[in-house]
């Protein structure tokens, strides 16, 4: 389904989360993995990276590093072209209603305009939790009906008990 699955990633307290609900994805999808950051390259970071990911790729995980510099959004959407990323993933905070959810500028930004599927976390965890719900985009766009079969075949996947489409 996904030959390459991307993901942002920052130093916040879900970076671990994050990684790891990734990594989960990219074995499950048989998909290689490519940790995007924007900001300089350090052997600080790459190890801090290699340690989170280390229990996944002793399970097979393949992945890649790629250090952009510059605005994140272009750089983010770039890297996105660049290698042909099927699946970028990039982490959210939820707000009250699961609805409603605030997502910062960066990624606001990125969804408007990324070309590939895109998953926003919500609750990442370390641990493997189902996943209850999949909200996707139900727009009227060329894409539309590729994205809604997409998201059924990930929910499915995923053991997802309800697909709320929105427009």
């Amino acid at each position: 389904m996904f030959q390459t699955i991307g993901i942002g990633v920052t130093f916040s307290p879900n970076l671990t989360s994050n990684l790891f609900e990734a990594a989960r994805l990219a074995l499950m999808f048989e998909s290689s993995l490519i940790l995007i950051h924007v900001g300089p390259s350090s052997e600080e970071k790459i190890k801090k990276f290699q340690s989170i990911l280390a229990p996944f790729v002793s399970q097979g995980l393949v992945y890649t590093t790629v250090f952009q510099p510059g605005d994140p959004v272009r750089s983010i959407l770039k890297t996105v072209e660049e290698e042909s990323i099927d699946l970028l993933i990039l982490g959210a905070l939820q707000r009250e209603n699961f609805l409603k959810y605030y997502v910062g500028s960066i990624a606001r930004k990125i969804t408007r305009k990324v070309s590939c599927s895109l998953l926003l976390l919500i609750k990442p965890s370390e641990d493997r939790i189902p996943c209850e719900h999949i909200v996707v985009n139900g727009l009227l766009d060329d894409r539309t009906e590729h994205t809604i079969n997409a998201a059924f075949a990930v929910g499915a996947a995923l053991g997802s008990d309800k697909l709320t489409i929105v427009e």
